[in-house]
């Protein structure tokens, strides 16, 4: 276990919350150490997810509770907008981290291959793809991440735009940016008219 300190600012009042985080399992570590050091700048980013009853308490009160009830770090954005450096069998770390809720991929060295290893994401709201090399077989994939609210495949020129709509529509996606569409984002259509 490590010790951590996290700040949060609420109604102008700075606490100071003193955590012990647990260790993670080698396999997760090892993928938290490769997305935050592929390219030049980290793009996994870190949420800090305490109970809110603690927002509550005293912060002495607040901080004994957490020196015994230790947290696990979780992450909540992964952004890998440095493409050449990403490949299909770099993804297969997304397997440790199913807690992701933000994913934004810019690579068209990612293939159907690479995709298949997201099926893991079980809290994914925004997925944005952009690769030219992946195809309709991806979205089998896509479909079965079953929280996305906003979804952005028009970087992928290989997508049929008919099953890019079929899947946004079965997933109930608020927002899409589909291929050929680079304007402005599609409305879901409301289930009452269909």
């Amino acid at each position: 276990m490590r010790e951590a300190e996290f700040q949060r600012t609420q109604y102008g009042v700075t606490r100071t919350y003193r955590m012990r985080r647990l260790d993670d399992p080698p396999e997760r570590t090892e993928a938290v150490n490769f997305f935050e050091t592929v390219g030049e700048i980290p793009w996994l980013h870190s949420a800090i997810n305490l109970p809110e009853f603690l927002h509550g308490l005293p912060i002495e009160e607040a901080n004994e509770y957490l020196s015994h009830h230790p947290i696990r770090e979780e992450y909540s954005c992964l952004v890998l907008w440095e493409g050449e450096l990403i490949h299909d069998d770099d993804l297969r770390c997304i397997e440790h981290l199913p807690e992701l809720e933000i994913v934004r991929l810019h690579s068209d060295n990612i293939t159907d291959a690479g995709v298949s290893h997201l099926r893991y994401l079980r809290q994914v709201d925004v997925f944005e793809l952009y690769s030219s090399r992946v195809t309709d077989v991806c979205l089998d994939v896509i479909r079965q991440l079953r929280t996305i609210r906003l979804l952005d495949l028009q970087g992928c020129r290989q997508l049929s735009r008919g099953r890019c709509e079929e899947v946004a529509r079965e997933l109930g996606v608020q927002e899409s940016w589909l291929p050929e569409t680079h304007a402005e984002p599609v409305a879901a259509p409301d289930p009452a008219l269909s």
